[in-house]
């Protein structure tokens, strides 16, 4: 999710093992790129329901964080989160109505966004995963795009109710980098490179009312 025009964290740089040990047998490399390849095609179908089978539990916890701080978060607090955070929270408040809003959970916000096509596809049709590493029920991977590794770029996966699932998180900080070198060189402020970034993947004018709290 974020934007057509900003760095996807779903993709990372077509949109984003230091440490880790031990290798990866051909089944457990198989059963990783299945996983890659049916959230990929998830994003490509517009299919939330099938996407969010796809992701692990820590980026639903994410979504959790994100949809509590649209509903509820300060101008001071959401102020005070990273770039990617505060990308999202106001991408929320202003593309979720408010009645809708109230009653979603985490797995429903990821449906929603999938299904109205806020991470763009293009993020991830030339994606490809390069070496992956499974240890201890964590596989980290290395992300090709044109057959040519995107520097830095690691996807983390994780075993659970017996697939592998994508945590997303794992290339946020990357993600939020890049989104800070765009501002960087915008030459404008970051609220304004932001809301102007939202207002063209949106389509519709942004208020002032995205840096405030939905529910009071």
């Amino acid at each position: 999710m974020v934007t057509r025009t900003a760095p996807l964290w779903i993709g990372l740089l077509a949109a984003l093992l230091a440490g880790c040990s031990g290798g990866s047998s051909q089944d457990e490399s198989s059963a990783v790129e299945a996983g890659f390849d049916s959230y990929r095609q998830a994003i490509l179908d517009q299919d939330g329901t099938a996407a969010v089978a796809c992701v692990d539990a820590k980026t639903l916890e994410y979504y959790g964080e994100m949809l509590d701080l649209a509903l509820r978060g300060s101008r001071v607090k959401v102020m005070a989160l990273s770039v990617l955070d505060k990308m999202m929270v106001i991408s929320i408040r202003h593309r979720v109505p408010r009645a809708v809003l109230e009653g979603m959970t985490p797995e429903s916000l990821f449906v929603h966004a999938v299904d109205e096509g806020w991470i763009d596809r293009a993020s991830v049709e030339t994606l490809e995963l390069g070496e992956i590493v499974v240890s201890a029920g964590t596989a980290r991977v290395v992300f090709l795009t044109e057959g040519k590794t995107i520097p830095g770029a690691r996807l983390v996966f994780r075993q659970e109710e017996e697939r592998w699932k994508i945590d997303l998180t794992s290339i946020m900080p990357l993600a939020s980098l890049a989104f800070e070198g765009a501002i960087r060189q915008s030459g404008i402020s970051e609220e304004e490179f932001l809301t102007s970034v939202l207002e063209e993947a949106s389509g519709v004018e942004v208020g002032e009312s995205v840096w405030e709290p939905i529910s009071r």
